[in-house]
């Protein structure tokens, strides 16, 4: 893979570091040697000024359109997201720097896939992508998993089980209970679990370092869940819970069926509605209604649970 040597990026601004990135797929943006380059980097970021919700969606509109200046803007806009992510993960192993690096891939990829009609925050949106890739350059690069990529991924749902045992059920599960969630053998769940090099905190936030759930990553495509649209539930999934208390309960359980909580995967509208026994178009209808309270309370103050993921 080939390098840019950073006396090729340190001195450009910041349009021009986004544009090297996306040259090719063979391309790798990095930051060489020195705080002196990484601070120019972050100086360089403070041109660009943060955009407002009206805004994100306008640019994400004219993204659709094939507009490469919105593309470019939305990106600029948010790369400070990307390195206050990234510092999270500064002591997991990488560089600041190539987390950094990682982050920003998967903005772009955010910028790519975001859709403005569904109602969120383009940040909300973007946040898990950028935790992904970081994810994967911890995974892949720093080693903090010794097992295949996939295996760890197997141990962070499992992880997401037990998290949900302790919540509901006030204790851990069993390995065969694990099994039956996840639909695989028994004996795979403690092979996964044995081949750890250190022992698995399942009843952590994260799996080696890294958090797994968001709630942006169901807003992708609602007729065909995908990988990310499993990252439902965000960073903090107790916050979720005691939020979803101030619905009423018919909102409430529609919440959790197309987002996934509690449930192995998000439900299609089609899917919810089928299970509480009303029309698709009306669990669009709670929903709707339910997202729009939850903001309207987040707005007065008096949803602080939710107040990092509306905003």
């Amino acid at each position: 893979m080939k390098t840019m040597p950073l006396n090729q990026i340190d001195l450009l601004d910041a349009e021009e570091a986004v544009e090297n990135m996306e040259r090719s797929e063979n391309v790798e943006v990095a930051f060489q040697h020195g705080d002196d380059a990484l601070s120019e980097y972050l100086k360089s970021l403070g041109r660009f000024n943060l955009l407002s919700a009206e805004e994100e969606r306008q640019l994400a509109r004219q993204i659709k359109q094939g507009s490469e200046l919105a593309r470019k803007r939305l990106i600029q806009s948010n790369l400070r997201l990307v390195v206050n992510i990234a510092k999270r993960f500064a002591s997991k192993g990488l560089p600041l720097q190539d987390l950094i690096q990682e982050g920003n891939l998967g903005l772009i990829k955010a910028v790519e896939k975001f859709d403005p009609e569904k109602g969120f925050r383009f940040s909300t949106y973007a946040t898990w992508w950028i935790r992904q890739a970081v994810q994967r350059a911890i995974q892949d690069k720093g080693q903090l998993i010794r097992v295949p990529v996939h295996m760890s991924e197997l141990a962070t749902k499992i992880a997401r089980i037990t998290r949900e045992y302790l919540l509901l059920e006030g204790r851990r599960p069993t390995s065969f209970e694990i099994s039956k969630e996840l639909i695989i053998e028994e004996e795979k769940v403690k092979r996964v679990l044995a081949s750890l090099n250190e022992p698995l905190s399942l009843d952590s936030q994260t799996v080696g370092g890294v958090e797994e759930f968001d709630l942006a990553s169901s807003l992708a495509d609602e007729n065909s869940p995908g990988p990310e649209e499993r990252a439902v539930i965000s960073l903090c999934k107790m916050d979720v819970n005691t939020a979803l208390l101030k619905l009423h309960p018919r909102e409430r359980e529609v919440l959790k069926l197309r987002f996934g909580i509690n449930y192995e995967r998000p439900l299609s509208a089609q899917e919810a509605g089928k299970i509480l026994h009303i029309s698709e178009e009306r669990v669009r209808q709670l929903e709707h209604k339910a997202i729009k309270k939850l903001r309207h309370l987040n707005e007065t103050g008096s949803l602080s649970e939710l107040r990092a993921y509306l905003n």
